[in-house]
Parts: C-alpha cells; sequence; structure tokens
C-alpha cells in the first residue's frame, strides 16, 4: 500500500524514514496474515481487505523484525486493523492526551441519542412559547434578541412575571451589547474552539459593556487583535462607551486605526527586551490614513484549485491558490477564513479531497507547515526550548560528549522531566511555587539548586565550553554559534534571530512573554526547521501583537522562503501588510456567521481592493 494510505490509517503506521521500519513490517505482517497483496492500489481492495486493514481485531501474535537507527530488533506484535488499535489506545488514555495524539483521525459527530442537544429527552420536551431548550440555544443571538422582546407571559405564574421580566430585560442588556459589535450571528450553543479570534475578544469586550460599576481603570491587551478593519470602528465606540460611563481605559496596541481614536498616546523602545523600556514619544494625535504600497506582480505558471468547498459556513466555493506564490485571505471577522485554510490543510495532511468535490495540484505540494492562534503553554514546565522542539536535540549533543560517556549520562538525563539529571526540590524548573490565598501565586529561586536545575554530575559536562543551564540561561544571541554543528538548532536559532527574539533565553518560561513574542516564538518554530521547497505554508494572522518594526522582520522571511519556490497562505487583517506581501487574495467579504462563507472576490490585490463587494473596498487609505 502506498505511503499515504499509511499516514491515514494508524499513527502506529506514521512517521515511516524506510522499508525497513517498524511501521512498515507491522504492515507487511498484517498484509501477509490476511493475505492482501502490498502492491495493490487502495482502489483495489476488495471491502473485506479493506476491513481487515482498518477493523480486524484478532490480536494474532506475529514475530517481527525491523531497525531502530542502526540496531536492528525483534519482537513479537499483535495484529490490529487500524481503527482498532486507535480505539484500544484512546481508552487507554485520558481524554486529554488522546484527543491531541489522535486528533488528525478523528472528526467530531452529533450524538446519536440526543442529535447533539445535549440534554435527554425529558428536558427538551419542556417549551416556552413553543421553543424548547435547546432550539432557543441554537438561535442566531439578533434572532433570540428579536424573541425575547416579543416574548408571550402566557403560561407564566403571575406571581413569577416580575421575576422573568427581570431575567429578559438582563439578558436583553448583554445581547445588544454583542450585537452592537457585530457578533449577532452567534448562536449561544457555539463551542469556544470554534470561534475566530475576532470573535473571542468581541465577546471579552461585551461583557464589560454591560458592567454597570464605573471609575474603574481597564487594561485592555489588543483589543483590535483579530479584527477586520470595518469592525474596529466598534471597539472604538464600545471603548468610548466605558470612558463615558466614568472610567478610564489603557489599551496596549498596534492597531493604527484605534490608536488614532485615544486621548494620549505613549510609545515604548527603542527596541524589545532588555535595551527597550524607555519612554519614546509621548503625544495625542495619528493621522488615521493608511499608507499602502501594492507588491509588484510576479508571474505564476501554476495554481492549486478546490472545487465545491462545504464546511461549515462556507457552501459550494471554489479557490485558486498560486503555487510558488503568497495568497491572502481576508474579511471580516468570522466570515469563513480560518474556516477555508483547515480544509486547505485536511486536504494536504490527507493527500486527498476532504470538505471538497475535486482537488488540483496535490503532487506540489510535499509538506504542510501551520501557524496558528493556539498559546503555546501556560505552565512553568513550558519554556521557549521545549516548544521549539530542538531541546531532543541539544541534550543529545551533551550525551554525546566525552564527559557525558564517561559519566554514562544519557540523552534523558539532561531533560527537566526526567529524574536523574534534574534538581528533584523543583523539579527542573529552577523554581518553587508558592500558593497565595486569595491572590496569584508566586515563584522563588529553588533553595536547593539555587536556580541551577541540574545536580553537578550535569553541570560537570561541557559541550562546545558550555554547560546545560549557560545554554539555558544566556540570550540566544550569545549561544548561536554552539550549535553551528546542529543544523535543524542552528536554523531554528537562526530565525528566533531573524525575528527579533536574540534576547530571549531558551529556558525562559512561555507564561512569562508577550503576546507578540509568543507569535513570533510560534513563526520561528514554523519557519526555521530546514525544508527541501514545494512546502505549503498556513499562516493564521501572523502579524498579530506585532509592530511596524517586527512585520519588516517578517516580510524578509516569508520573502526568502517565496524564493524557494514555498507557496504561502496567510490569513490576515493588516491592511498594509496584505497589500505588500500579497500575489493573490480570496476574500469573503463583509458578513460572518451564516451569512458569510461566500468568496465575493479573489485575484490580484488591485483587481480585489477595487472589487465592490470586497472587504478591503473604500478604506481610509493612500495609495
Amino acid at each position: 500500500l502506498e505511503v499515504v494510505f499509511l499516514y491515514f490509517v494508524s499513527p502506529i503506521y506514521c512517521n515511516i524514514t524506510s522499508a525497513e521500519s517498524k511501521e512498515v513490517k507491522t504492515l507487511e505482517a498484517l498484509c501477509e496474515y490476511y493475505r492482501i497483496d502490498i502492491n495493490k492500489k487502495i482502489s483495489e481492495l476488495s471491502k473485506q481487505e479493506l476491513y481487515d486493514l482498518l477493523y480486524s481485531d484478532e490480536k494474532v501474535k506475529y514475530k517481527i523484525s525491523y531497525k531502530e537507527g542502526k540496531r536492528r530488533k525483534q519482537h513479537n506484535i499483535f495484529l490490529q486493523g487500524a481503527v482498532s488499535a486507535i480505539n484500544e489506545r484512546i481508552s487507554q488514555l485520558d481524554i486529554t492526551s488522546a484527543h491531541a495524539i489522535y486528533s488528525k483521525y478523528m472528526e467530531d459527530v452529533p450524538c446519536h441519542i440526543c442529535g447533539g442537544a445535549r440534554l435527554k429527552k425529558e428536558a427538551l420536551e419542556y417549551r416556552i412559547n413553543g421553543r424548547n431548550y435547546n432550539e432557543v440555544e441554537s438561535m442566531e443571538l439578533s434572532s433570540l434578541n428579536l424573541w425575547l422582546q416579543e416574548f408571550d407571559y402566557n403560561g407564566i405564574m403571575q406571581s413569577k412575571k416580575e421575576l422573568v421580566t427581570q431575567l429578559i430585560n438582563s439578558m436583553l442588556n448583554k445581547l445588544n451589547s454583542l450585537i452592537k459589535l457585530n457578533v449577532g450571528y452567534l448562536c449561544l450553543n457555539r463551542t469556544i474552539p470554534s470561534l475566530s479570534g475576532g470573535e473571542r475578544q468581541r465577546i471579552r469586550i461585551a461583557t464589560q459593556l454591560t458592567c454597570p460599576l464605573k471609575g474603574l481603570i481597564y487594561i485592555l491587551d489588543e483589543p483590535c487583535k483579530g479584527l477586520h478593519h470595518k469592525d474596529i470602528i466598534n471597539i472604538i465606540h464600545s471603548t468610548k462607551e466605558l470612558i463615558d460611563k466614568g472610567n478610564t481605559v489603557i489599551a496596549i496596541e498596534h492597531n493604527k486605526q484605534y490608536i488614532a481614536s485615544a486621548d494620549n498616546i505613549i510609545t515604548l523602545g527603542p527596541v524589545g527586551g532588555p535595551s527597550g523600556g524607555y519612554l519614546m514619544e509621548e503625544k495625542n494625535t495619528l493621522s488615521e490614513k493608511i499608507n499602502i504600497q501594492f507588491k509588484v506582480n510576479r508571474t505564476i505558471d501554476s495554481y492549486i484549485e478546490i472545487n465545491n468547498i462545504n464546511y461549515r459556513n462556507i457552501k459550494n466555493q471554489n479557490i485558486r491558490l498560486p503555487i510558488g506564490g503568497i495568497t491572502c485571505v481576508t474579511g471580516v471577522s468570522g466570515s469563513g477564513k480560518t474556516t477555508l485554510t483547515s480544509v486547505i490543510s485536511k486536504c494536504f495532511e490527507r493527500r486527498t479531497n476532504v470538505f471538497c468535490e475535486s482537488l488540483h495540484g496535490l503532487s506540489l505540494v510535499k509538506k504542510v507547515i501551520e501557524v496558528n492562534q493556539a498559546p503555546i503553554g501556560k505552565t512553568p514546565r513550558s519554556t521557549i526550548v521545549s516548544y521549539l522542539e530542538i531541546f531532543d536535540d541539544i541534550r543529545n549533543l551533551f550525551s554525546k560528549t566525552d564527559t557525558a560517556k564517561k559519566l554514562k549520562l544519557t540523552a534523558s538525563m539532561f531533560s527537566m522531566n526526567v529524574k536523574g539529571g534534574r534538581c528533584e526540590c523543583c523539579q527542573g524548573t529552577g523554581l518553587q511555587k508558592i500558593e497565595l490565598n486569595y491572590l496569584p501565586s508566586s515563584y522563588i529561586t529553588c533553595p536547593e539548586c539555587e536556580g541551577k536545575r541540574f545536580n553537578d554530575r550535569i553541570l560537570s559536562v561541557l559541550y562546545n565550553d558550555k554547560t546545560i543551564l549557560e545554554v539555558l540561561e544566556s540570550p540566544i544571541s550569545e549561544i548561536i554559534d554552539v550549535f553551528y554543528e546542529s543544523k535543524k538548532v542552528y536554523s531554528v536559532l537562526s530565525r528566533m534571530i531573524e525575528l527579533g527574539l536574540g534576547y530571549l533565553k531558551l529556558g525562559q518560561m512561555s507564561m512569562n512573554l508577550s503576546g507578540g513574542e509568543a507569535q513570533r516564538i510560534k513563526l520561528a518554530k514554523a519557519l526555521g526547521n530546514p525544508t527541501k521547497g514545494q512546502c505549503l505554508y498556513i499562516l493564521d494572522e501572523p502579524t498579530s501583537g506585532l509592530n511596524d518594526v517586527d512585520i519588516e522582520k517578517f516580510i524578509k522571511i516569508i520573502f526568502s522562503l517565496q524564493e524557494k519556490q514555498d507557496t504561502i497562505v496567510i490569513v490576515e487583517h493588516n491592511i498594509e501588510f496584505i497589500a505588500k506581501v500579497s500575489d493573490y487574495i480570496i476574500d469573503f467579504g463583509t458578513c460572518g456567521g451564516d451569512a458569510g462563507g461566500k468568496i465575493v472576490s479573489q485575484g490580484t490585490p488591485k483587481q480585489v481592493f477595487r472589487s465592490k463587494e470586497s472587504s478591503l473596498f473604500n478604506l481610509d487609505i493612500i495609495e
């Protein structure tokens, strides 16, 4: 069977490195036992053969021989169909772990008993004004608002009418705040992970608009994050509402439209990190006009084509993506941009058409690399080096030194998560957590290792004259040359420096990073691994949390990827960035939710900016 098939059916068939790998030998054993020709195409398999490969559960004992690294191993395995193996492993893990490992092989489907209503049949039999709980929860907020305004009190006990009226007024107040911020198309039963970044941001702000208190200081951290240019005006109005109530608002923001509406502007610099933090400028005004420069058109020879896409709110849409070009996906928040990129990602990861009728250009892409809006870690155990996935390589380098071999120190002993080399008092974090009642937890330096994380045996090992502690606690710009022999580590650290993060330390906790730092670390991880071209990069709002200086550094990197003929798809709201980098634009227009999901314009940047239906049309810009 093809490697593509191996990739799909089970995690035990992933990461195939050679014909002698354990995964290939397992598949060969399965085919041999069920007398299946391994050279057959998937389309040529009979129903019984496909069933045996996917669902068989006989657990026949079988001896296999395979290579792991340079060593050959032999042991017995129990043959199982791929789906059966996945189900068994999921049942042996907790829900969180199982979801993280096996999510690519699963999809959410409505419960066959309640149909997705979440409640028992008995609970759904109760109705108010002709609707049960699930039907009310499934209504769009704008429709729910109208339903509550026209609420019929017949059937409500006289003694309860005043209480019901208070509840309805409270709900209407909250619904109006959400509708003002243009999220009236959402339903109450929408799950938080399914919301776009802009939708989540507006819901957070809406909760504060209903607060009756005044004399408060609101500190808003990037209130415009994830929002389209045309949605910013609603955030500005909401901010002014808080001020009109007698409150003070301090906003951390990079959006020029929002900054221009401020009464006072404070700029810090001149750079990020230890060399920054100085007051550079304080002024009262900023021009609202946006200066844009269109990129010089490139010659595009071939395109990826995905036709008749049907997923979530996207219905029967067709797209083209220029090979070796930069495509920006634009539109208001909730219009279907991230939904589209998830379809693109699934199609190329699974190497077949998913949620679409046809896919052309599959052979033009070898690998998919994504950067999404997921946080990079919020616990003391999550560090920059662990997120970048280069710590295994670094530990292997230390374990191969003469000193480590003499002391019989393995790579795992240089880990902060495994017993043997770490300080057990702080478990390798160098810190101890102090729980404080009614206050946030505090961290102090570990009294036993004094923040050194490891024991003396581990710290006696030097790699290129550096200990593991020095590697973790020194700025990246100072230790990058230590790893000139490791292509992967050097490449990732180079990207960190190119993105202006040379001042960070690899052992720094992820929870202490700013939004802009976290975003650039995600970019460095995705863009830093050496590739051989023909990659598809999918970047979800990569400029989020970045100022103009950081964005310029990022632009240089994606242009260098384009020179290698990599294809880049970017979901973005930054108007200047879109015009400057895009070769092609797919625009979803100005409607979100069920009213969205329609591609209103696609083509060159100038074509889309001048299309009257486009979300980029008639903006306050200077060309």
